[in-house]
């Protein structure tokens, strides 16, 4: 390094400044950064920049050299739909979850249908309900967010964040504690109104944006999951097929950790699929 800091070549310059940037410990990097500056006198900042520049596009090569390998590997994968859905069904037909007859194989297709749903002119929604809390409904839509494409759990969302991760992501939308949509102000009822126009391909929200408020298009269709207690009314409710969770009284405790790694050959799988 000091050798290359002495230098007044550009491009030894650069090969200094690509060794410091493919330090992953940034602490690091940065005191490197502060020693490499001061031969050429040149400014600490400018030196970081450049090294944060360069670190960056590592960071993109390593991760698109990352999905081409994962891709290849998913490619070489042999599906069969029908062990697909048994395997889903194993899955969710697990000791932390207490399901009603044929839920399982409801959430299988569901969970193979936002990988593909794009492909049909309309999606269904899933209203998993219960008369009262601590039935398992959080625990259910932890489960699906480990296996459906895309999947985003949130709760209380606003509705410009709504339809603008819907445009963005096309993701698996997971609302939980879903009785916001109950409410009659202003904001529940432009909830409700994407909700009722996302079943459908092509459908769209208008909005103004930004400083000259320029009308833009979102499009809203993807998969959505609603988790209340309760149930939800008047056309949301006839996008949905429901499934009614009752309490049980002896329950597994669920880590998304675990989840996550109990899913991770179950995501390859779903993934090999969407290829087919």
């Amino acid at each position: 390094l000091k050798k290359l800091s002495e230098s007044s070549s550009l491009q030894d310059r650069d090969v200094k400044l690509a060794l410091i940037a493919a330090i992953p410990d940034l602490s690091h990097r940065s005191a490197l950064v502060a020693r490499t500056a001061k031969a050429p006198q040149e400014p600490t900042n400018s030196v970081s920049r450049a090294v944060g520049s360069k670190a960056k596009a590592v960071r993109v090569a390593l991760e698109r050299a990352r999905n081409h390998v994962r891709l290849a590997r998913i490619k070489r994968v042999k599906i069969v739909p029908a062990d697909l859905i048994m395997d889903l069904e194993t899955f969710y037909g697990s000791e932390r979850l207490s399901l009603p007859e044929g839920a399982k194989t409801v959430l299988a297709l569901f969970t193979l249908n936002s990988y593909t749903f794009d492909l049909f002119d309309t999606t269904p929604y899933l209203q998993i309900d219960s008369a009262t809390g601590g039935c398992g409904k959080t625990t259910l839509l932890l489960h699906l967010e480990v296996t459906c494409d895309r999947a985003y759990l949130g709760a209380d969302p606003s509705e410009a964040a709504l339809f603008r991760r819907i445009d963005r992501d096309k993701p698996t939308w997971l609302l939980d504690e879903a009785a916001v949509l109950h409410g009659h102000d202003e904001r529940a009822n432009a909830i409700r109104a994407v909700l009722d126009a996302g079943y459908r391909k092509g459908a769209t929200v208008s909005r103004c944006v930004g400083e000259n408020n320029d009308l833009r298009d979102f499009e809203v269709f993807c998969p959505k999951v609603f988790g209340l207690v309760g149930s939800l009314r008047g056309t949301t409710l006839d996008r949905c097929i429901i499934i009614h969770m009752v309490k049980m009284m002896h329950t597994l405790k669920t880590r998304r950790r675990m989840l996550y790694r109990l899913a991770a050959p179950l995501r390859e799988k779903l993934e090999a699929y969407a290829t087919l």
